[in-house]
């Protein structure tokens, strides 16, 4: 006697097997969701950090210029021309 002949333990099986299957489902789209989200979370926390690094540095240095009295590069033969400087010697 084969033990699949009846429908109603075929059945049954197959229910089984089909609840595992969605199970197994939720759970890997559940963990597709939550890693999504944590990725998401970690790459704006490392953004928002770069920036405010960024910014804390720009400050600094002007906060640095300033106290020196600004930059100021006096012209010399190593000081490289700017395009004002060549505008005007062409006048």
């Amino acid at each position: 006697m084969n033990i699949y002949s009846d429908s109603y333990f075929a059945g049954n099986i197959q229910r089984k097997y089909l609840a595992v299957l969605m199970g197994w489902s939720v759970l890997v789209a559940g963990s597709l969701v939550w890693n999504l989200r944590q990725e998401a979370q970690v790459t704006m926390g490392m953004a928002i950090a770069t920036a405010r690094t960024n910014i804390s540095k720009d400050i600094s240095f002007r906060k640095w210029v300033a106290s020196h009295g600004g930059v100021y590069v006096s012209p010399s033969e190593r000081t490289p021309r700017t395009l004002i400087s060549r505008c005007l010697t062409a006048m």
